[in-house]
């Protein structure tokens, strides 16, 4: 694992989501917001019985902002999606599955505070449920500096099932 991450969850499964974040995100330089993807930093991963907490950074820069300089709305949705799948996805793996990828059924995000250029953002996101058909999660952006709620979030996904021809 290239990055030290802290957390009570089994180190295999930390390199395990750490090695699925690089294959599908930061290796893909052609796919949507790979400039943003690049620069999250997965720093904590706890799992519980009942739900698993991911914790992640990322520094806001230039390719974040909206016309009026502070972060765009859309990023922080895209921050809720993309993290908020690590924590369902550790959940998944501390539970016997297969850390599936899953397609956003829906994406609820609420906007509490701007956030300029250089603030780091600290984005914890906990699985709700994890099943074979739906998955759930929530998801906390907040201004590590200045211990404000940036954005909070709520993604419900389904899981990537075959179609049946």
């Amino acid at each position: 694992m290239s990055v030290s991450i802290t957390g009570n969850a089994r180190d295999e499964y930390k390199s395990r989501l750490w090695s699925q974040y690089q294959d599908t995100v930061r290796r893909r330089k052609d796919r949507f917001a790979y400039d943003i993807a690049a620069r999250i930093v997965i720093k904590d991963a706890q799992t519980s019985q009942t739900s698993s907490t991911v914790v992640s950074e990322c520094v806001i820069e230039q390719d974040m902002l909206n016309a009026g300089g502070k972060v765009h709305g859309a990023c922080l949705a895209y921050l809720v999606d993309l993290c908020t799948t690590f924590a369902l996805q550790l959940h998944s793996l501390e539970n016997g599955g297969a850390a599936p990828e899953g397609v956003t059924q829906a994406l609820n995000v609420v906007y509490h505070a701007p956030a300029t250029i250089g603030t780091k953002l600290r984005i914890a996101c906990t699985s709700l449920s994890v099943d074979d058909k739906t998955m759930s999660g929530k998801c906390e952006i907040w201004d590590a500096d200045n211990k404000r709620l940036v954005a909070s979030g709520l993604q419900v996904k389904s899981t990537s099932i075959p179609a049946k021809l």
